[in-house]
């Protein structure tokens, strides 16, 4: 087809040269047995191994080893890179099968192991009479005697390995377990391991993500949390808390268990894991208290402000915005209303103030101007004989309102007293009243008062002093 060709046409020159890759796009790796540029090379790996399509590596299957594969598992072991170790009765066994671990039997020996022999025992002094050999032991042809299998001994082989031994004849000594239930077993040599461990001789803690008794258990932990190997329990990294760390830091908190405080400033926030704190746009330094550089903005303040004109300023959160006075997109249009609003409520505030502080002085201008004649009925309430008469009241008002219209703010009253003496006489009945004195008391206090026809002025005070019996 012509598109087919067209392709073909114009694909790169080196698409063919890739290293372990093939077809017209050099989109498919090389086939099984070839590796390398335009897939020539022929893997070199024995025994089935697979190698790489690029480099030509051998990966080898269970049971061999080797740069190319091409040596068999050795020293009784088997599987992956020779990792595991063969269970068979090594006097007993031809091999072992290095990549199943099965155990080939030398003639006359059966079993997983190769740990039996058929047959049964001839008449001697150490085997029972037609004994089986089936069981625990292995019948000798030649002496007529019973030979015990691994892990057992006695004369009829029915008592296991004593404590520390094991194998074959009880000839091997257990190793050293580290974290073990008791004794190693009397046939294997493999130790009961405590929860929490496992291995040969119990010395290595269970895998990542397994725990308890024989690691059977999976550990429930999140977030890369560190489960303990006998308990499960989860220890948490920095940043996170909860049984099974599955929940973050509160704001504001780092760390491990979040047991520090973020230091940063101005509403930013902290990585929990390390406290670092992540500023938000406008603002830099270690906890953020620095805002940007001027002609910078933005996140880390990376960003330089490239304004149009001056009718601009540089924001440090968001970048160029209009100046005071100044709107529209281009910042061009003058704004008459710009601050008009706040202008407006510092007037409001002044009306207002001025309003209340010239209320405030009318009424006190006002009780004071009552303040006498209040004053002269009380104590005419109290039989004082001596008391002003209407007409000295009205000529101490007409005084005042004279005086109002000189000087609104000046006071300049006189009473129908003898002297500033007898007014203060005044001002102490007062306080006798407030006290709760007796009338008798008070018009003995009164006795003295005397009144003449002399004007004397009378001290601003000692209104202000009698104003708590006029509001009574």
């Amino acid at each position: 087809m012509p598109s087919v060709r067209m392709r073909m046409d114009t694909a790169p020159a080196n698409q063919v040269q890739h290293s372990g890759w093939t077809a017209q796009l050099c989109d498919l790796p090389c086939s099984a047995g070839r590796y390398g540029i335009n897939c020539q090379e022929v893997c070199p790996c024995h025994n089935e191994a697979s190698c790489n399509h690029i480099t030509g590596e051998c990966t080898c299957g269970p049971g061999f080893m080797g740069l190319l594969c091409e040596d068999s598992c050795e020293n009784m072991t088997f599987g992956l890179n020779c990792s595991e170790k063969c269970e068979c009765e090594l006097n007993f066994t031809e091999m072992c099968d290095p990549r199943t671990g099965s155990c080939i039997c030398r003639p006359g020996f059966h079993g997983v192991k190769c740990e039996r022999r058929s047959g049964r025992a001839l008449l001697g002094e150490k085997c029972s009479k037609q004994r089986k050999c089936e069981d625990v032991s292995i019948c000798h042809p030649e002496k007529e005697i019973c030979v015990c299998m691994s892990g057992w001994t006695g004369s009829d082989c029915d008592r296991p390995c004593p404590p520390g031994s094991h194998g074959l004849g009880c000839e091997r000594s257990c190793s050293d377990g580290f974290h073990a239930t008791g004794t190693c077993h009397h046939v294997t040599g493999q130790y009961t391991c405590e929860p929490g461990y496992t291995g040969w001789s119990c010395n290595e803690t269970c895998p990542k993500g397994l725990y308890g008794d024989q690691c059977n258990q999976s550990c429930t932990c999140k977030n890369d949390g560190i489960c303990h190997h006998i308990t499960g329990n989860c220890t948490c990294l920095s940043g996170w808390r909860g049984e099974m760390c599955e929940e973050p830091c509160p704001e504001g908190t780092f760390g491990l268990d979040c047991q520090q405080n973020c230091t940063c400033l101005n509403g930013d926030r902290c990585n929990a894991t390390d406290g670092r704190c992540k500023c938000l746009p406008g603002w830099m330094g270690t906890h953020c208290e620095a805002s940007c550089p001027m002609g910078y903005f933005g996140d880390g303040c990376s960003q330089e402000c490239r304004c149009p004109g001056q009718n601009f300023r540089c924001d440090p959160k968001i970048g160029c915005v209009c100046r005071a006075g100044y709107a529209g997109k281009d910042c061009e249009t003058t704004s008459s209303f710009v601050g008009m609003e706040k202008q407006g409520k510092q007037v409001l505030f002044g009306i207002v103030g001025t309003l209340l502080l010239t209320l405030l002085f009318s009424g006190i201008i006002m009780r004071i101007r009552q303040s006498p004649c209040n004053l002269k009925h009380e104590v005419r309430r109290l039989q004082i004989p001596d008391s002003p008469s209407p007409s000295e009241c009205q000529k101490i008002e007409l005084k005042t309102e004279e005086a109002d219209r000189t000087n609104p703010f000046s006071i300049d009253l006189k009473a129908d007293t003898k002297d500033a003496e007898n007014s203060s006489e005044l001002i102490a009945v007062s306080d006798r009243l407030d006290a709760g004195v007796h009338d008798e008391d008070i018009r003995a206090g009164m006795s003295s008062v005397k009144t003449t026809s002399t004007s004397a002025p009378i001290p601003l005070d000692h209104f202000f002093r009698a104003v708590p019996i006029l509001s009574k």
